[in-house]
């Protein structure tokens, strides 16, 4: 076990996230699995990190006037930034992993719900009123928030950006329209090269290869879908001949040889391409299910089959196969959804690639079969 004695985790010296990690992964194995009494016996590990996020709150406010002050005591950013300093790495995860301690304790009725919550809204209060104070301007009315609560020379805005991904997915802190996210986004498309976000790892005229995934997982739950499925090609032309990743790598165009970063193959770009995938074609939003919300066009080439088979859901289990016909014109979407009560919603998203006409629709003991109509 990698926890400390007094119930944190901290693998990386003054690397305070990983506390909200190890909350964000408890409740998310417990609804992917359905295990709610795996949840409960493991119920003191949650609390005791929660208390671990309280402490390291009071500790950012020894200094009220230190531009931490309410949010996360001084940490490593990493993504291409050292040292240990007032930045927002640390603080987006600790505020997912709150949040997920939150919906955990909802999800099993636990006594801890309404002083967490009320955590919660505190922690969150205090970082919009910070990055009200920390926001630049990037174009278009918008404002874009830098990792580092101080700018340091030599620093790029792009620079550590994970973290904000993270916040926007899997965090979910960020709602379609929140402006701070549509600039922070806006920031990280002004910086593409070949499709991905050049700078924004340790390589300052890099490329972070699956950063790709973190950058498509923010379009996405920012309903860009068509943007999501982009980037998953521009992810997958930067693998190797036997489809491996090498964490960072210079543009091909680039003059300089031999300079990059990471192991080869690094395994974590390959779970993440995977994840990406299946996002793509399924993904949970609050009580919902939201199906091919960012199918690449040409997986609808005539004859083409997409289909997933019992992955994991949030409510259980689910399959969708997506059927092409022979000529293009129309396409067979068969789902069989999670038998939950907790799931409210089917959502099949039929974007540009599906033409006006009557959309057939037959419900199934376990689902439903539709008939798309395609624009050719």
């Amino acid at each position: 076990m990698r926890r400390k004695a007094d119930g944190s985790f901290e693998i990386l010296e003054h690397c305070w996230r990983e506390n909200g990690i190890v909350l964000y992964i408890l409740y998310r194995h417990a609804l992917l699995t359905q295990d709610l009494a795996w949840l409960r016996e493991n119920w003191d590990i949650v609390k005791k990190v929660v208390r671990v996020i309280k402490l390291l709150r009071t500790k950012s406010r020894v200094d009220p006037q230190a531009p931490e002050a309410g949010l996360m005591p001084p940490g490593f950013p990493d993504g291409g930034i050292a040292g240990t300093i007032p930045e927002y790495t640390n603080v987006y995860w600790n505020l997912a992993g709150l949040k997920a301690a939150v919906e955990a304790a909802r999800l099993i009725a636990a006594p801890e719900l309404a002083d967490w919550e009320t955590e919660f809204k505190d922690f969150w209060a205090a970082f919009q009123t910070a990055a009200k104070r920390d926001a630049k301007p990037v174009g278009d009315n918008l404002v874009y928030l830098p990792i580092l609560m101080k700018p340091q020379e030599g620093i790029d805005p792009v620079r550590g950006q994970w973290g904000f991904t993270h916040a926007v997915y899997p965090g979910k802190m960020f709602a379609a329209g929140d402006p701070l996210a549509l600039g922070n986004m806006g920031l990280l498309d002004q910086h593409q090269k070949e499709g991905l976000v050049l700078g924004t790892g340790w390589l300052a005229d890099g490329i972070w290869n699956y950063f790709g995934s973190f950058y498509g997982h923010a379009h996405l739950w920012l309903g860009h879908g068509e943007k999501a499925a982009e980037i998953l090609y521009a992810f997958a032309n930067h693998a190797s001949p036997l489809r491996a990743w090498r964490e960072e790598q210079l543009p091909k165009d680039t003059e300089k040889e031999g300079k990059f970063v990471g192991d080869m193959p690094h395994n974590w770009a390959s779970a993440e391409f995977i994840r990406l995938t299946r996002n793509l074609l399924v993904l949970e939003r609050g009580s919902e299910l939201h199906y091919l919300e960012g199918i690449p066009r040409n997986w609808l080439a005539p004859g083409a089959v997409t289909e997933i088979k019992n992955v994991a859901t949030d409510f259980g289990p689910t399959s969708m196969k997506l059927e092409v016909t022979a000529d293009g014109t129309a396409a067979k979407l068969t789902v069989s959804a999670p038998q939950n009560a907790a799931l409210t919603g089917i959502v099949v998203h039929l974007g540009a690639w599906a033409a006006e006409g009557k959309t057939a629709i037959q419900k199934k003991e376990t689902g439903f079969e539709m008939t798309i109509p395609l624009v050719r």
